[in-house]
């Protein structure tokens, strides 16, 4: 070999070795590829009822043949509305933009698959508003909780002005410290032993708040804040129930706040209603282009108006009227405000909606209408626990069959506000309103040991004196949240007394009944209709 031929030989195994290189590690598809992907140009519908992105993109999916996913916390977010046929690529660009997101892709044999994810801007300022309203309701109660403590305190006590619920609530709050009251305004479920210096104070509150013919408060006592939706607003109510425990008795009482501080620092309505402040005024250029469009027919809806609820008339805007609506407004309940469609143009009928929906409302270049909620920071709050759902689903009973208490366990770990949302979407709703009526009895039956359930569903039942404080102070809510469970004057003397399940899945009316039995005898027994699977509104896309 040459001396020329061996000199370059370092040479050619330097560029074999870069080649390698080069061809070993392909350049990553560039941002926005889904625009350029032949495949995103087919036209998809997509109609949603409320349901979460993840199942809005497995839908797309299937109709379209291109992969579509989304990542925590995006697939576990809510989406409303119906799209007509549209290029999937619009469709996805409307998404990413409602969504504060953007598309990124990978290669697979199948061709580019898209997954959306948080833009790191917008996730990051989104953040910090959170933190920075959080912090002013927590702020605000800490204030109210300082003056009723101070009242409790002194040698008037308080004011007989003030609402008792409300007292008894600020008064527990007074007793957190400030790293459980994140935790609890963070919309997670908090059980706490109350302070020993705060015990007299709250036993004369509870005693105060307790029936006359009651045991009063003695022992130990626990404390438990969540939140509600005593409005169906899906707007926090602050929660607090306490219970105290002796040998042989057990008391307790809820109270509850609705901070005006959620109001006022989530511009969620005012004293007067919930109306989101108005959408801005249109620059002049759109408000000509608004003229410009053309009515819509007059027949539409029943004679020219939409009825049902917010989340029903978001997706008969786009079926029967033709306009792309994508919104994550909040899930209220009830009826929405009747939409007048007949002989109407499209921009005016979607800021009336947008207004009875308390949303802001934008129209993309490309004709979409995206409305968003103004309190997203804290209406995410709301949002159920998509793994504790995937996780029923895996064990859901088939389409009309009960479900029997044990298998919704994990879905009565929500709080009742987060209970109230999934009552309104299309999956699991009827099993989230039996647990909004009777979820202290599900999270009791988890609070058991396997030997004290097995002893639950016996004949002989299960004794109150054997079970903890911790245990029954699960079970002793609200009347209305343990199923009417007539137990209260009956755990004023726990000795001899046993708590009996008597499940019942067959027959016309699946139930259990909730009993208690003394000396073999049933002092009490509530008949509790179990959840029956009925069929759901699913997600449909269609080429």
């Amino acid at each position: 070999m040459s001396q020329s031929i061996i000199s370059r030989v370092p040479v050619l195994l330097s560029a074999l070795a870069l080649g390698t290189l080069a061809v070993g590690v392909a350049a990553a598809p560039p941002p926005d590829a889904y625009l350029d992907d032949g495949r995103t140009a087919r036209s998809v519908m997509l109609r949603a009822p409320r349901a979460t992105l993840a199942q809005c993109l497995q839908a797309l999916t299937t109709a379209s043949g291109v992969t579509l996913a989304s990542v925590s916390p995006l697939q576990d977010d809510y989406l409303v509305g119906c799209v007509p046929k549209r290029p999937l690529r619009e469709t996805m660009g409307a998404l990413a933009e409602l969504f504060d997101g953007r598309w990124t892709a990978t290669e697979t044999p199948a061709g580019l698959a898209y997954r959306l994810e948080p833009e790191p801007a917008a996730a990051g300022s989104q953040r910090v508003t959170r933190v920075e309203k959080l912090m002013q309701v927590q702020k605000s109660l800490d204030a109210e909780a300082a003056t009723v403590l101070q009242e409790a305190r002194s040698a008037k006590g308080i004011a007989d002005s003030r609402i008792r619920m409300q007292v008894l609530a600020l008064l527990l709050w007074s007793m957190l410290t400030p790293d459980q009251r994140k935790i609890v305004l963070a919309g997670q479920t908090l059980t706490a032993p109350v302070p020993s210096g705060h015990a007299s104070i709250v036993a004369k509150v509870l005693n105060d708040a307790i029936a006359r013919d009651a045991k009063r408060a003695d022992g130990p006592m626990l404390v438990t804040f969540d939140l509600d939706d005593r409005a169906d607003e899906a707007r926090p109510i602050l929660r607090a129930r306490v219970t105290a425990c002796s040998d042989d008795a057990i008391v307790g009482a809820v109270g509850a706040v609705d901070p005006q501080s959620f109001r006022a620092a989530g511009r969620v309505g005012a004293p007067g209603g919930n109306a989101a402040p108005p959408n801005p005024p249109a620059n002049p250029a759109a408000k000509k282009e608004a003229e410009l469009e053309t009515p819509l027919p007059m027949e539409l809806g029943m004679g020219g108006r939409l009825d049902g609820t917010r989340d029903e008339q978001a997706v008969k805007l786009g079926e029967l009227c033709g306009l792309p609506v994508l919104s994550r407004h909040r899930a209220k309940g009830g009826s929405g405000e009747t939409i007048l469609v007949g002989g109407r143009r499209p921009s005016e009928i979607m800021e009336k909606f947008a207004a009875s929906c308390d949303a802001k409302l934008k129209v993309t270049t490309r004709g979409f209408y995206l409305l968003r909620s103004p309190t997203e920071w804290l209406d995410s709050l709301s949002n159920p626990v998509g793994e504790s759902i995937r996780d029923y689903l895996k064990t859901r009973p088939a389409e009309g069959k009960p479900v029997p208490l044990g298998q919704l366990i994990g879905l009565g770990a929500m709080n009742p506000l987060q209970l109230s949302v999934l009552e309104r979407c299309n999956q699991v709703g009827v099993e989230a309103t039996f647990l909004r009526a009777a979820f202290a009895v599900v999270r009791f039956q988890g609070s058991l040991t396997p030997e004290q359930r097995t002893g639950l569903y016996s004949e002989k039942g299960v004794s109150a004196s054997e079970l903890t404080h911790a245990q029954l102070h699960v079970l002793l809510d609200e009347r209305a949240r343990r199923g009417d469970y007539d137990i209260y004057t009956q755990l004023q003397q726990r000795k001899g007394l046993r708590l009996r399940f008597v499940e019942q899945l067959t027959g016309k009316a699946p139930q259990v009944l909730l009993q208690a039995v003394r000396d073999g005898k049933v002092l009490t027994s509530n008949e509790l209709e179990l959840a029956i699977v009925e069929p759901e509104e699913p997600v449909t896309a269609v080429r």
